[in-house]
């Protein structure tokens, strides 16, 4: 386990860095550690840190910046507190049993740019104000139980994304369109969902060996039984799965 005396704790208020990952950590996840104000980044990943997800927020842990509480057993609703975290750049949950919704707050947390909520067992819809989260560079939403539609827009309204994975949920509808002027997105994964259609003009725009390598979609995994793409598009590069 990971006790931590009170006397600890007071010696920790100027704590800025605190990496335990990979390690055998068990038991619930220590609450002292959401008082630490200085506190920036913190690594307890691939542990078995057992309890609810912790309740982060803006009062206890105000200059946090990143947090890895991935492959651990800790359950629950995402806290909504965590996107009040005005620093927030990135948050790692995967490989828990997180369950329930996205918060409807995340757009709050503007600067937030790596997002990885893969492999727990969260459902219901993308909520309107991920989109409102324009710094986001990296979302991984990978084997869990999301549903409905992702909107067309998500590649105009989150300009700065480099890094999808949507597969393994319960997606339906269109494939999302990219962007008809140049990207940075390189890695799309829409594979195991419910998308039909035609795979959209940009995309294969995008992967055209015509625009610049670091402007190039290097990786699209999608369902080739249930959506239309042109050959000479989607052959060769993409993965059908």
């Amino acid at each position: 386990e990971l006790p931590i005396p009170d006397e600890a704790v007071q010696g920790w208020k100027s704590l800025r860095l605190l990496f335990l990952d990979e390690n055998e950590l068990s038991g619930p996840f220590p609450e002292k550690l959401l008082g630490l104000p200085s506190l920036q980044e913190l690594d307890l990943n691939f542990n078995t840190l057992t309890g609810p997800i912790p309740e982060f927020n803006s009062t206890g842990t105000p200059l946090l910046f990143h947090l890895d509480l991935s492959r651990n057993t800790l359950r629950g609703n995402i806290p909504a507190s965590l996107f009040d975290i005005p620093r927030l750049k990135t948050l790692n949950l995967s490989k828990n049993f997180a369950i329930g919704n996205i918060p409807p707050n995340i757009g709050d947390a503007s600067k937030l740019a790596n997002l990885d909520l893969g492999n727990n067992q969260l459902d219901g819809k993308i909520p309107d104000s991920l989109y409102n989260a324009t710094a986001m560079s990296k979302l991984i939403l990978s084997f869990n139980n999301f549903t409905e539609k992702i909107k067309p827009e998500i590649f105009t309204t989150l300009p700065n994304l480099k890094s999808v994975s949507l597969d393994n949920n319960q997606f339906s509808g269109p494939v999302p369109g990219v962007l008809a002027s140049p990207s940075q997105l390189n890695l799309l994964a829409l594979q195991e969902n419910n998308f039909s259609g035609n795979i959209s003009e940009a995309i294969c725009n995008a992967k055209n060996e015509s625009v610049r390598l670091d402007l190039r979609i290097q990786i699209l995994r999608l369902d080739c039984d249930k959506v239309v793409c042109d050959p000479s598009c989607c052959e060769p590069g993409f993965e059908c799965v």
